[in-house]
């Protein structure tokens, strides 16, 4: 059975190829990451839901639309990032664009994956979210902190959440950031001005100088150590438990404080909250205007997720029992190690190895080394 599985498979991806080559001869572009996260979504392999991830932020990265979408004449043509992905120089122009264009991608990607965790949470629970009417983002957020408020699972016992008639309104503005609704936050507050100056009167200076900047940093220098001294004064200060744990990580991320420690303190998380500061936090651009320990972009950023494989995931097949190989191949493609990602794939499962290579190839964003092989074989 497990055969007949595998070989229908393979030729639903072979269609899949023969309509890419269709394609390539009417010289018309293809969707190739949609199309084959298609197939991918319908395996039952343990593996295949970090494979299917893995597409999706290609997805963003690539700016890859629907066949039929308005927006087709906007698609990403073949081969359109050849020139700038092998570009030799790290600090060209173009590796710099090519490095933006991935974190921007990741991060678009680990959004919008939040958001469609939040739909889902309220959709299970429509009673107790009490939605209502409005279902823009904000009234979303605060239908998502009602239903973990109510499960217990926001935050420990112990801890005490600010509120502002009924509302944990520093939670509001951290989910608010944590799926990319930057403007919503900063509206926001600025609507609720008179109450948050009563209990931070400089946090909306901050946010309103972060939403208005174009690769989310506070721009103005002076407006950044004032940030940064704020949170360093409160941590060092103030009684434990005492802080509201959303407060202390809206400040982190708008100031990328603590670059050393990228971890989100004080209230539950899971290991997508955790991947998202990773890449929230790492830019590119010109190093010369940072404050020291303030650079840390997409280098560190691989560097680390380097580090976390060799200490947590499988490095051969048989020390894999559960598909774990997966997240780490996941990881690997969302920090732009392409090649490394491929070449890590091949010897867990090698049909989606060539095919995820083939579409890498299609847009020349693995065109380096490691799978040539692969894909002659």
């Amino acid at each position: 059975m497990e055969d007949r599985a595998m070989r229908e498979r393979q030729l639903k991806l072979s269609d899949k190829v023969r309509s890419l080559n269709m394609c390539r001869l009417d010289n018309r572009p293809y969707p190739i990451f949609r199309e084959l996260c298609q197939i991918e979504e319908k395996s039952h392999e343990p593996h295949a839901r970090h494979v299917v991830e893995a597409y999706l932020a290609m997805i963003e990265i690539v700016g890859e639309q629907p066949a039929d979408s308005p927006l087709g004449y906007t698609q990403t043509k073949e081969r359109q990032f050849a020139k700038m992905y092998l570009d030799e120089n790290p600090n060209s122009a173009q590796s710099v664009e090519m490095k933006k264009r991935i974190l921007t991608g990741a991060n678009a990607f680990l959004e919008k994956q939040f958001i469609r965790e939040i739909e889902s949470l309220i959709a299970k629970h429509p009673h107790e979210a009490k939605l209502g009417g409005l279902p823009d983002i904000t009234s979303k957020v605060k239908a998502y902190i009602r239903l973990r408020s109510a499960r217990k699972d926001l935050v420990p016992d112990n801890t005490e959440l600010q509120q502002i008639q009924g509302e944990y309104v520093w939670a509001v503005v951290f989910y608010l950031l944590r799926s990319g609704n930057v403007n919503e936050a900063a509206q926001y507050v600025n609507d609720n001005s008179n109450h948050f100056r009563g209990i931070d009167r400089t946090f909306s200076t901050y946010l309103n100088n972060y939403a208005a900047s174009e690769d989310r940093r506070i721009t103005n220098r002076k407006l950044l150590e004032r940030c940064t001294n704020e949170y360093v004064q409160r941590y060092r200060n103030a009684p434990d438990n005492s802080i509201d744990p959303f407060r202390m990580a809206c400040y982190k991320v708008i100031g990328r404080i603590e670059l050393a420690n990228r971890n989100l303190d004080g209230f539950n998380t899971d290991i997508n909250d955790w991947i998202w500061l990773q890449f929230n936090l790492a830019r590119e651009g010109d190093k010369t205007v940072e404050m020291a320990g303030e650079s840390y972009g997409l280098a560190e950023l691989q560097t680390s997720i380097r580090e976390i494989g060799l200490k947590h995931f499988p490095k051969t097949v048989s020390e894999d029992s559960s598909g774990s190989f997966g997240m780490f191949f996941y990881l690997q493609v969302l920090s732009g190690m392409f090649e490394d990602a491929i070449g890590y794939l091949y010897p867990f499962s090698y049909v989606d190895a060539v095919h995820f290579g083939l579409a890498l190839e299609y847009y020349a964003t693995a065109a380096k080394t490691c799978h040539r092989s692969i894909l002659a074989e």
